[in-house]
């Protein structure tokens, strides 16, 4: 005995905009899955980039990272780390100008790697020439980082730079309280007390 199972017109109707619906969704899954696919092979690909750029950036070679950089931000031009570890390589290379356009990448998302970016461009802005703009622009990352002992450290070096030097004593002080381990600014202190040393003299 075979049994008929007949639809009425609506009915058919119903069941075919529930498949459509379910077409829909399946679709829209795979899209979403391809997408995250891409996602997760490119950053793969980004991380693996950076980890060679950084190598080459290591030994020296600054012109060859700088070009394993490029190939990273084919895959992601916003990419934070990347632009920082490109702007840092340009920097380490002498080309201040191309070091602050990358920093200036990372300083416009406001996202990771900003304190990094901040150094940087302001390290070459120093090296230009720029030096009170450099002062500006770690004053300026002090107040919306909520400060950090390197900044402190390299506003110090801004100061010392153009003799500021009280300005620098109290800039590196606050470096060293932040991070009495710091090697570095215990050492630019004992240069601040004996430039004012001379100084008195």
């Amino acid at each position: 005995m075979i049994c008929a199972i007949t639809f009425s017109k609506s009915q058919f109707i119903h069941y075919l905009l529930s498949i459509n619906k379910m077409r829909l969704k399946l679709s829209t899954l795979i899209l979403v899955l391809i997408f995250f696919s891409i996602q997760c092979f490119a950053q793969t690909d980004i991380e693996t980039l950076v980890n060679e750029g950084i190598q080459y950036h290591d030994n020296g070679d600054y012109i060859k990272a700088i070009e394993i950089y490029k190939k990273a931000l084919e895959l992601n031009p916003k990419s934070t780390l990347v632009n920082y570890e490109i702007s840092f390589s340009y920097l380490k290379k002498g080309d201040f100008s191309e070091a602050i356009k990358y920093a200036d990448v990372v300083l416009e998302q406001d996202d990771d790697y900003k304190l990094q970016a901040y150094i940087t461009k302001g390290s070459a802005l120093d090296m230009i020439g720029k030096t009170n703009e450099s002062i500006i622009l770690f004053k300026e990352a002090i107040l919306k980082t909520e400060g950090h002992f390197l900044l402190y450290y390299n506003l110090d070096l801004d100061y010392f730079k153009i003799n500021e030097l009280d300005l620098a004593e109290g800039n590196i002080i606050k470096a060293i309280e932040m991070n009495p381990n710091h090697s570095s600014s215990h050492l630019m202190l004992a240069n601040i007390n004996n430039q004012k040393g001379n100084s008195d003299c």
